[in-house]
């Protein structure tokens, strides 16, 4: 069998066997049910309403997983079709599959460590929501509460947000979101480059930042979080896309879309990755 085949089997292997192993570690973390901590009685940060989510988890999922996974594909479609009509050469499109995998198999993995992260410091942490007492309505007055409160017991009847109540640090909507908008940034930073419309990229890169920005914002509108929160589950969430983009993502040949040709010297990302093989 070709050494080359053989390579690219190897790595395909290598990386779904890593991502397996990687989500399996996430879903065990979140099977764990967190222990309940204490709260200080005077703390008035925890005494909000309780309201239901405005962007669910499982929508920050759906727009997480699609937002770069479908401006990939588009982008790399556009691309490779463009290509093709001017090299009339059948392999454009083979090195398109390539690419593909490679962004976005290096993106699932860069939500599966942030997600991961982001459950394991919640358990770790365990601290309090804004809508703790609400949620919780323990058996002891603020008449009797003084000090640090752990001897109590929730007589709210919401066990699924009883078990949520201490999981406020860090956010997961926001980390979640966040990996994902900075990724495809990132993303269409490198690749999207329209020689004749210069203000399609910036435009949507502007989107999707603001669609990031809105779901950080109703995690505070809802009561969810606190800010300090909503920021740093957005740092860890750029901070595992701009890691694994820039230091772990495979570098290609190819870097421009509808342009006379390749970019020189634009950036040292650029230029490291003209070097670098595909897939191997």
């Amino acid at each position: 069998m070709n050494k080359t085949i053989v390579n690219r089997v190897s790595r395909v292997g290598s990386d779904l066997l890593f991502c397996t192993l990687l989500y399996l570690a996430y879903f065990l973390i979140i099977r764990t049910r967190p222990r309940r901590g204490g709260y200080f009685c005077a703390d008035q940060s925890i005494r909000y309403p309780y309201y239901k989510d405005t962007v669910s988890t499982g929508q920050v999922i759906v727009y997480g997983f699609s937002i770069p996974t479908v401006t990939i594909l588009l982008v790399e479609i556009l691309t490779s079709l463009h290509l093709f009509l001017i090299e009339r050469s059948k392999e454009v499109f083979y090195k398109m599959g390539f690419r593909i995998y490679n962004f976005v198999i290096v993106y699932i993995v860069a939500a599966g460590i942030t997600s991961s992260l982001t459950e394991l410091f919640k358990r770790l942490i365990l601290s309090p929501r804004p809508h703790l007492l609400d949620i919780c309505q323990p058996n002891i007055t603020v008449g009797n509460c003084t000090g640090y409160a752990t001897e109590y017991e929730c007589q709210g009847t919401n066990k699924k947000a009883l078990d949520d109540a201490f999981l406020s640090f860090p956010s997961g909507h926001a980390s979640f979101i966040l990996v994902a908008t900075t990724y495809t940034w990132l993303y269409l930073q490198e690749r999207l480059h329209l020689k004749y419309s210069p203000m399609v990229r910036p435009t949507i890169q502007t989107i999707y930042a603001c669609v990031g920005f809105y779901v950080m914002c109703t995690r505070l509108t809802d009561n969810k979080h606190h800010v300090p929160d909503v920021v740093a589950g957005s740092l860890l969430g750029a901070f595992c896309a701009i890691t694994m983009f820039i230091y772990y993502l495979p570098r290609m040949d190819e870097l421009t879309l509808w342009t006379d040709g390749e970019r020189k010297g634009s950036s040292e990302l650029n230029c490291r990755q003209r070097d670098r093989p595909e897939t191997d």
